[in-house]
């Protein structure tokens, strides 16, 4: 395949940047300009901003909100919701991707919990060819 001149294209790209040169002169004009003609230190910056040169500021504990323990219950809920339901899928040995399609879940959130489920005792992993196979205790069923 040749190109012919007239559907050849050029694409020029030049850098967006101020014509001429900028000096550090030009920079810190508007700066001297704003700090009364002098050029103002770290130090003079830092106690604008009412805080010490050089340090970060300090973490300040949240205040209690009392919606905050209510929330933290209700995602402990939710992720025990999904460990119920892994656990009613698995009625026999099955790989991370047959659990989350069953329950139409992510299988990186599926994995997840079965890692907690592993933690817990509930189940078991044993790799074959390769993958992943989950197992349920059964202790745990119930």
């Amino acid at each position: 395949m040749t190109v012919e001149p007239q559907h050849a294209y050029t694409v020029c790209i030049r850098a967006v940047m101020p014509q001429g040169k900028r000096t550090l002169a030009d920079v810190q004009a508007p700066i001297r300009a704003r700090f009364g003609g002098k050029m103002p230190s770290v130090a003079d910056l830092c106690r604008m901003e009412q805080r010490a040169p050089g340090a970060f500021r300090e973490y300040q504990k949240p205040q209690d909100n009392p919606g905050t323990q209510a929330a933290l219950d209700a995602i402990r809920a939710k992720g025990e919701a999904t460990r119920a339901s892994i656990l009613a899928v698995m009625t026999q040995p099955l790989t991370c991707v047959d659990i989350s399609t069953a329950l139409k879940r992510t299988h990186q959130l599926i994995n997840r919990h079965l890692v907690l489920l592993a933690e817990q005792g509930k189940v078991t992993c044993e790799k074959v060819k390769g993958v992943k196979v989950w197992h349920r205790v059964p202790e745990a069923a119930e």
